[in-house]
């Protein structure tokens, strides 16, 4: 029985945890368009529900997995930066969204 749920076409082979979600990725630059590692981006939902936090690569690049569908404000931090604000933004179940942001 277990190995039937994990197959079930129902499913998709997908975690049924992320069916639904929406997935947000992008790049944090500076002003000059240049990427900037470790700034600190949030995802803030208008419901006041758990925010996500994520920190940037090397090359300036964040995602967020899993969010459930609703609406937000994206945020992005970074030291000796002004902090960037994008929002509201709603995101729609199964959609995947990239997102740039300058300081």
């Amino acid at each position: 029985l277990f190995a039937i749920a994990i197959c079930s076409p129902a499913l998709g082979g997908q975690d049924p945890d992320k069916q639904g979600s929406a997935t947000i990725q992008g790049t944090v630059c500076d002003a000059q368009n240049r990427p900037l590692a470790n700034a600190t981006v949030l995802l803030e939902p208008q419901n006041d529900a758990q925010k996500f936090v994520a920190h940037t690569d090397s090359e300036g690049h964040y995602r967020f997995d899993v969010v459930p569908a609703g609406t937000y404000t994206l945020r992005a931090n970074a030291l000796n930066f002004r902090e960037e604000k994008e929002g509201p933004i709603v995101f729609q179940a199964k959609e995947t969204r990239s997102i740039v942001l300058h300081l």
